[in-house]
């Protein structure tokens, strides 16, 4: 009897939590949600409204169809453009959504391996119609290899080398992602990246969270040959800034062959995106590792503020 209780009463609670979860999302969330789950790793949810599809993580917002090609193509493809080693290997960590992946299958050659973490995602980037739509069905793609795991170990075992290695890490909002944001874990991008090839990474706002991108930026500098800052505004998240680092020397203003189906990126856009105004320029920061995280400090600090203000 005492069982059958217990088993009512713990149908009971979790009957009531997921009604208390849908609660809170519908409050947290303006638009209509039209899909929802707790993975393993991450709550993902799903919104719509009109023609403005979102994807959040955890509460954060990764992407708005409106906008997001502004995001991708600024992440993707001056790293493309540049890489000289001949390789057209693409390694893409993080980016489960399959956007990023759509962008580099631009280029006719590309043969690219995605790396993450959550499977649900890679499931929802495969199945769900409209973010199939939106991301051009890339992870059914032939010359995609989509790997479950995690980043920081699939590199401490690769013995590959790519031309190009994209990371499209979620914000390094607390010590355990802001790992993949160190000395150590850039070095072992460096070992998998090719003699002439590139490596981009999102760096979160250099507005909003000013010594967290600056901080991404000098831990780049300690392992790569060469790194170079830049951001671009996308409507949906503001002033966002990326790093790209070369193996090897670089002009910024040489580019490859011209990609195909660009909404927003030109090699003058580019060159603009090089420019920082006074209110998000180079500050000091200290360089980011394992057994110093500093990073998710600055990027918490950043954001706070600005949330104060």
């Amino acid at each position: 009897f005492i069982p059958l209780v217990l088993v009512i009463l713990l149908a009971f609670m979790a009957a009531s939590s997921e009604r208390i979860n849908t609660i809170l999302q519908k409050r947290l969330y303006y638009d209509d949600i039209v899909f929802t789950k707790r993975s393993k790793f991450q709550d993902i949810v799903m919104t719509r409204s009109d023609n403005d599809f979102r994807l959040y993580l955890d509460g954060s917002l990764q992407f708005s169809s409106v906008d997001e090609y502004r995001y991708h193509e600024m992440l993707a493809v001056h790293a493309l453009m540049l890489n000289k080693s001949g390789d057209p290997g693409v390694l893409i960590l993080g980016g489960g959504d399959g956007l990023a992946v759509r962008e580099v299958l631009k280029m006719p050659r590309a043969l690219v391996t995605l790396v993450e973490l959550d499977p649900s995602m890679l499931d929802l980037a495969k199945r769900n119609s409209s973010l199939r739509m939106l991301n051009g069905d890339s992870l059914n793609d032939h010359r995609v290899k989509v790997v479950e795991g995690d980043a920081y170990r699939y590199l401490l075992e690769n013995r590959s080398q790519f031309g190009v290695i994209i990371a499209d890490f979620p914000d390094p909002h607390d010590e355990t992602i802001s790992k993949l944001y160190t000395v150590e874990f850039y070095a072992l991008i460096r070992r998998s990246l090719r003699k002439g090839g590139t490596f981009v990474t999102q760096s979160t706002s250099p507005f909003f969270a000013r010594e967290a991108f600056w901080c991404i930026h000098a831990t780049m500098k300690k392992v790569f040959d060469a790194v170079i800052p830049y951001h671009i505004y996308v409507p949906s998240f503001g002033d966002w800034g990326f790093n790209i680092a070369f193996h090897g020397p670089v002009d910024m203003n040489e580019s490859g062959d011209a990609m195909p189906d660009l909404r927003h990126y030109t090699n003058e856009t580019f060159l603009q995106s090089l420019h920082f105004p006074a209110d998000s320029s180079i500050v000091p920061t200290k360089v980011n590792t394992f057994n110093r995280a500093v990073l998710y400090r600055y990027y918490l600090k950043g954001w706070k503020n600005y949330a104060d203000n």
